[in-house]
């Protein structure tokens, strides 16, 4: 896979998502949660990322919690080398979300998106400030996730951040002000998919000059359902986002190899640079 500079890390531009990992499905109607669930144990995960590094990953991007820790943790005891790049995890104190991070060995950190979104939202900017204060105590790259284009200038005048999650869907749309489900303890209202969101994001990123991880790119893979759908999909972001920036795509093992299948359109794509 084609690398390029994360930070002092050599790393592909096309990262491992985790939210299958954690039972996060958007397409509900053919995956359910539990159904992620019940295939992703620890040691499913673990077989995931093994692969993954075989045909040439890098880098996971995983929430800082107790399941990342465990099934992390297991993967480097059995050798594995991708790196972790951490998610705070919303439902701990700030702190405990550091703490994973470093006793983790995560290479980079980032503020979780509904979270970050909802306290600009709400007029509360100096909570953000304060929370990337204590997730620089890491000592590692610190950066914020928002599905938001406006979001990103707002942090490019306003936050000390070194990277962005950007979102190409904004999941705030008819959302504003609410909370992750996780700590609401209510289910999620079923998301819709703008196709003309992709646009304003990719804009917001080419903005900036500090590299973007872009997210939901296959709208949750609501955009996939076929190969040239999906094709698309990986053509649109790389020839959008900046020769500095990455994408980032979970998967679903179970019924089809999406990690090679993912890899080997990122790989075509990127042949010629």
């Amino acid at each position: 896979m084609k690398t390029i500079d994360f930070f002092g890390y050599n790393t592909g531009r096309l990262i491992l998502g985790s939210n299958p990992y954690m039972g996060f499905s958007y397409i509900t109607h053919k995956i359910s949660r539990d159904e992620m669930m019940d295939y992703y144990t620890a040691d499913n995960v673990v077989r995931d990322l093994k692969y993954a590094e075989s045909l040439g990953y890098t880098t996971l991007i995983a929430s800082s919690n107790e399941f990342t820790a465990r099934y992390y943790r297991q993967y480097r005891n059995e050798g594995g080398k991708l790196k972790w790049i951490a998610q705070t995890h919303v439902p701990l104190d700030i702190k405990v979300n550091v703490n994973h991070a470093v006793e983790g060995g995560a290479i980079a950190i980032f503020h979780q998106g509904t979270s970050f979104d909802g306290l600009l939202e709400t007029n509360q900017i100096d909570v953000v400030k304060n929370n990337i204060d204590e997730l620089r105590r890491a000592n590692i790259p610190v950066g914020i996730a928002t599905h938001v284009p406006e979001h990103v200038y707002i942090a490019e005048a306003e936050l000390n951040v070194d990277f962005y999650m950007t979102c190409l869907h904004n999941m705030r749309r008819n959302n504003e002000g609410r909370v992750s489900s996780s700590i609401s303890g209510l289910k999620n209202e079923p998301h819709y998919f703008v196709y003309e969101d992709r646009e304003l994001m990719f804009k917001a990123i080419r903005a900036t000059d500090k590299p973007c991880i872009a997210y939901k790119i296959l709208a949750g893979g609501n955009y996939a359902f076929n190969k040239d759908d999906l094709r698309q999909c990986f053509v649109e972001t790389y020839a959008n986002i900046k020769p500095n920036d990455f994408a980032t795509v979970g998967v679903f093992q179970r019924d089809k190899d999406q990690i090679r299948e993912n890899l080997m359109l990122v790989e075509e794509i990127l042949k010629g640079e």
